[in-house]
């Protein structure tokens, strides 16, 4: 999977050479994992390591100049890391740097780009990439808001409020602490106490910032939109404190990598990439061979660029052979024929160069045939390789039309990424519907009880009633966390539940969650089970969790009975595969083995293989509680595998 991914523009200031720059400390970054960089040769793949191999890629042509690529292919325990290094200098003097890591798991931010980022001034379509968040005064207030509504800009940018009673520089490095596996996808800003008052001011509170609050602004903000302020979520400073900064840190980093890779690559970016992908693939024979001799890492444009169809500059002369003032007539005679059939390749060629080609036909011939060769059987070869040719220059356009295909492949996932968030608006706005028939319902049936209460006590008194004893005091309501990071701290809030899964694989799904809605149901889920086991613990006669579901008691919370489901399926359960993952921990006075499986399930949401769900075990019959043991991405079943 794609682990990690920036591409940036680097301004080249003051130094001359920015490219080489690049490479340089490129090259730093391999020595830094104890590499024998001191191998590595333009044009070539070679090992460099027990475990990892390094290619480059250094064209030596007009229209690649200042272009390289370094793949760094890495074994671990965990499976294979690929990193893949981009540099190239467009005709204005501007360089770009891409770097992509694939991998089997998360991967930090690397030590290379924060390297850079500290050398350069790098920016993404003129949003500044920093290392560091960036303290804001009052009079950069109107700067930062047009970078924020800048057409275009693909990165996420967090921005923090403040207030006098905050200590700005503890601030500061606390932002950027939670912020710092960002770096190099993301921008980070701290609005000083005046700042902060002056950029609600202009933003309106929809999309503003309280002090210490932290606030994601993704691409394509719209502050003349209200309903646009929902996609850009916030924490507050009360929701800061109470998380877990690891976990925080991480979930941070998730939204921005899911942004990042989200954007689509520009067209020359593309263009790029395909023709180095097909430089690569040329190369690839040559590529284990020795090293050209005399080659440094410094000077990339030492080693040329040889398309794999050319030959040796210099090839020994065998012994007998003619040599090119003895060549046949004939082979003058095809020149214009070849140049025709191999698309204009020998134009250029030299007398010289068309004798090695001779040599080197009538020497395959001769070592096939087993005898003397004829010039026919020269030409029959020649004719094979161009057809050879032929069929490259066919594959050549067939990658361009690959490369169309996948462009519109990536103008087609926008468009599903669009009916996705649409749908998944729908489904919100259902959701909240749903809520809100349920509140109303909740208090018809309240009015009800209510009016049946009045009219007993009427009825025995035959008094005047003292309305206030007919209000009940409703108990606190808890407050909803914003994301699954805070979630997994709100656990004391449900004294009826214990919760003994993977915090981490929780406070994961904060990366797909776009604005809480999936924490927001769950929570609801959880407060459903809550209530359930203490009417149960208060000796209520509740057949289970569906029945209760199906028929709450009065003033309770309850969920859809249609998310809820009893058990798994026989094939699940049956399968070890697919029952282990099920089997989750649970406290040793319910199962004296530590762990249970929990086939019992709510559907949290519909997102692809995600589609989140919460196993519990309903354990108030042994100790009064409701054991969760698992809130995470679907677990695998003969659909998801």
């Amino acid at each position: 999977m794609l682990s990690y991914r920036t591409l940036f523009s680097i301004n080249p200031g003051s130094d001359a050479d920015v490219v080489q720059g690049v490479l340089d400390r490129s090259f730093d970054w391999l020595r830094g994992k104890n590499l024998n960089v001191d191998l590595v040769a333009a044009n070539q793949e070679v090992a460099v390591a027990d475990h990892a191999r390094v290619k480059w890629i250094a064209p030596d042509s007009a229209d690649f100049a200042g272009t390289h690529r370094l793949i760094l292919t890495e074994q671990s325990p965990m499976g294979e890391w690929i990193s893949t290094i981009t540099v190239w200098q467009l005709a204005d003097g501007r360089p770009w740097f891409w770097m992509d890591v694939e991998g089997p798991e998360w991967a930090g931010t690397p030590r290379l780009v924060r390297s850079l980022i500290e050398q350069y001034s790098c920016s993404d379509r003129g949003v500044r990439l920093t290392k560091q968040p960036v303290v804001v005064r009052p009079q950069q207030v109107g700067e930062l808001i047009q970078l924020l509504s800048r057409d275009g800009r693909r990165t996420l940018s967090f921005i923090a409020g403040s207030s006098a009673a905050l200590p700005m520089p503890k601030w500061a490095e606390f932002v950027g602490n939670i912020v710092k596996q960002t770096t190099g996808q993301a921008s980070a800003y701290v609005l000083d106490p005046v700042a902060t008052t002056m950029f609600n001011q202009r933003v309106g509170m929809e999309f503003g910032v309280r002090p210490g609050m932290l606030r994601t602004y993704l691409p394509d903000l719209d502050i003349n939109d209200p309903q646009d302020s929902a996609r850009h979520r916030f924490l507050t400073s009360e929701s800061i404190a109470s998380q877990n900064v690891g976990r925080l840190r991480k979930t941070l980093s998730y939204k921005a990598r899911e942004v990042a890779q989200m954007s689509l690559l520009d067209d020359s970016i593309r263009l790029i990439d395909r023709r180095l992908d097909e430089l690569e693939l040329r190369l690839t024979p040559r590529m284990m061979k020795e090293a050209t001799p005399g080659v440094t890492l410094g000077d990339p444009s030492t080693v040329p660029m040889q398309s794999p169809s050319s030959e040796p500059d210099i090839v020994p002369e065998s012994e007998g052979a003619a040599s090119p003032s003895q060549m046949p007539d004939a082979l003058g005679a095809e020149h214009s024929k070849s140049e025709d059939n191999l698309g204009g390749q020998a134009t250029d060629a030299s007398l010289g160069e068309q004798a090695e080609i001779y040599l080197a036909l009538r020497s395959l011939v001769e070592e096939y045939a087993g005898g003397e060769t004829s010039l026919g059987g020269v030409e029959a070869l020649r004719g094979l390789l161009e057809a050879g040719v032929a069929a490259e220059a066919l594959s050549t356009r067939l990658l361009a039309k690959i490369d169309q295909k996948s462009a519109a492949l990536d103008e087609a996932a926008v468009e599903q990424a669009k009916l996705r968030h649409l749908i998944d608006d729908l489904e919100l706005d259902a959701w909240d519907t749903w809520e809100q028939l349920e509140a109303q319902y909740a208090r018809t049936r309240g009015a009800q009880d209510t009016e049946l209460k009045l009219r007993g006590m009427l009825a025995k008194t035959g008094g005047d009633v003292d309305w206030t004893q007919l209000d009940e005091v409703a108990p606190p309501e808890l407050s909803v966390p914003q994301n699954f990071n805070s979630l997994v701290e709100s656990f004391d809030g449900f004294p009826y539940v214990v919760y003994t899964g993977d915090k981490d694989i929780t406070a994961g799904l904060d990366d797909h969650d776009a604005v809480g809605r999936w924490c927001s149901m769950t929570w609801s889920i959880l407060a459903a089970l809550n209530d359930y086991a203490r009417f149960k613990v208060e000796g209520a006669d509740i057949a289970g969790v569906q029945a209760y579901l199906e028929s709450p008691p009065p003033g309770a919370h309850t969920y859809h009975p249609g998310r809820h489901a009893r058990d798994e399926s026989e094939t699940v359960k049956n399968n070890p595969s697919y029952s282990a993952p099920r089997t989750l921990p649970v406290p040793t006075k319910v199962s004296p083995s530590g762990e249970a499986f929990m086939g019992a399930h709510f559907r949290i949401a519909k997102h692809g293989l995600v589609s989140p769900r919460l196993h519990y075990l309903d354990a108030t019959a042994i100790a009064g509680k409701i054991i969760v043991g698992y809130i995470g991405p679907h677990l695998p079943n003969a659909q998801t595998n």
